[in-house]
């Protein structure tokens, strides 16, 4: 079963990056930045690998490729100038708006083989599996 969900995973991501984020000028971590900067309005840099799931080194790369693109600014904290906030810009909001729409159209196509009581149970099941404490170890 893990395997299967990696392998998916892995399939979803690559097609996602070609399909989807590569076209508007964007990675899979810079998508996932672009998300998590929308939702949460904002982020101090420091958080932003806790809140994407990116690696430092992807975040810092990413950061320099969106903000060279204006798609997200930087600025320092006034009580507190080691601290960078970094929020979306106006082109930031409408390429991520694009891409979510576009991405939505990829896993629609991917899951166009699942009946809609298929897809309810997947969807019950990965949510009971990801929400869960961690299992202690034996």
């Amino acid at each position: 079963m893990v395997t299967d969900l990696t392998r998916l995973e892995a399939r979803l991501i690559k097609d996602f990056e070609r399909h989807v984020h590569r076209p508007l000028g964007l990675t899979w971590a810079g998508f996932r930045i672009l998300n998590a900067l929308w939702a949460y309005d904002g982020l101090a840099q420091q958080d932003i690998g806790r809140v994407s799931g990116s690696t430092r080194a992807s975040i810092s790369s990413a950061l320099t490729t969106l903000e060279n693109r204006g798609l997200v600014t930087r600025r320092r904290v006034e009580t507190d100038r080691r601290q960078l906030i970094v929020e979306l810009t106006p082109e930031g909001r409408e390429t991520l708006r694009r891409a979510i729409e576009a991405q939505t159209r990829r896993e629609q196509a991917w899951t166009a083989v699942l009946r809609e009581d298929q897809m309810s149970e997947l969807v019950h099941l990965l949510r009971t599996l990801v929400n869960q404490e961690t299992p202690p170890v034996d």
